[in-house]
């Protein structure tokens, strides 16, 4: 799922201001989305904890889980066939913004339905995982309302492995996507 900003709402980046090739940028997808980047984690005072407010640590890749085997497979999947004609093809599929239209908590309960294969140490849905990331987020971050935020919504794009959305593999849209 892709939110689109007005442009003239945001900041740019002082560099791309002063840059003579830059273009205006009309509804397509930006990187950064336009937003200046936060500050290193030194100047910001931002320190990532060992583990969450539930009291476990962050994905293990390398523990032992009864999921161990299904993880490793989905990721040689994924290393197999995301390619650079792949990721053009997804581009220019998806990039058209022209599937849906709807409310973010419309797409947040959509992630009922889904349970990320990619991840060694949940078996939840991801509405569940979503909600439990924003609150975590409050949690420990109670002044960063936009953490809060970005935790709730940081998984909207796996409705794509819905068939109302295209129906992806799991390969094609979860993980830790390199192209």
């Amino acid at each position: 799922m892709i939110i689109l900003i007005e442009q003239s709402e945001l900041t740019r980046p002082q560099a791309e201001e002063n840059n003579e090739h830059s273009q205006q940028i009309t509804n397509e997808l930006v990187l950064d989305g336009g937003f200046p980047f936060p500050k290193p984690p030194s100047q910001s005072g931002f320190i990532v904890p060992d583990i969450n407010s539930y009291g476990r640590s962050f994905r293990n890749y390398y523990g032992e889980s009864k999921r161990q085997k299904s993880v490793e497979e989905f990721y040689r999947q994924q290393r197999t066939n995301q390619t650079y004609e792949f990721a053009k093809k997804m581009r220019e599929e998806y990039g058209k913004l022209n599937k849906v239209e709807m409310g973010i908590w419309e797409c947040c309960e959509l992630l009922d339905k889904i349970v990320d294969a990619s991840d060694p140490d949940l078996e939840e849905s991801q509405i569940q995982h979503a909600l439990q990331s924003a609150e975590a987020a409050r949690k420990d971050y109670p002044n960063e309302d936009w953490l809060h935020l970005t935790a709730l919504i940081h998984d909207l794009g796996k409705v794509l492995l819905l068939p109302n959305f295209g129906g992806l593999l799991q390969w094609a849209v979860v993980g830790e996507n390199c192209l």
